[in-house]
């Protein structure tokens, strides 16, 4: 591994955590759940690209969902605004899931968004087909 993907690895380990056997070579989506949450703290933009359903993790969703609250009344997303707007909301439970840093780089933030959103869409689109053989299941 050269010196540029081990600087990324412990990097994404400073961000994320030590997930108990984690492997930075193979993230799992919850791993892209929290690093493109930490990219919404470097770029505050990415929080109009991403919807809370997006997030598996019910805590990261409600965080998006505040995030984009505070954008649309147009202040910065930041940690100490996402803290304060837990404590107002009487969810102090969350403030464990705001990240303690921002992600280093937002460069890769439409691989984040795109392996998210087809998660989203294929739990959309299993839910249909469900529903679909549960009506046939009911005509029989």
């Amino acid at each position: 591994m050269n010196a540029e993907a081990v600087k990324i690895l412990n990097d994404l380990s400073a961000t994320v955590g030590v997930q108990g056997n984690f492997q930075a070579e193979r993230l799992d989506y919850a791993d892209f759940e929290r690093v493109l949450f930490a990219m919404v703290l470097r770029q505050n933009s990415i929080a109009d690209e991403i919807l809370p359903d997006y997030f598996r993790d019910e805590n990261l969703g409600m965080l998006v969902e505040i995030s984009k609250n505070i954008r649309a009344r147009g202040e910065k997303i930041d940690q100490e605004i996402l803290a304060s707007v837990c404590d107002h909301l009487g969810l102090a439970r969350l403030k464990e899931n705001i990240p303690k840093q921002a992600w280093f780089t937002v460069a890769n933030k439409n691989f984040y968004i795109k392996k998210l959103k087809e998660r989203y869409e294929r739990k959309i689109y299993k839910a249909r087909l469900l529903d679909e053989l549960r009506a046939l299941n009911e005509e029989v």
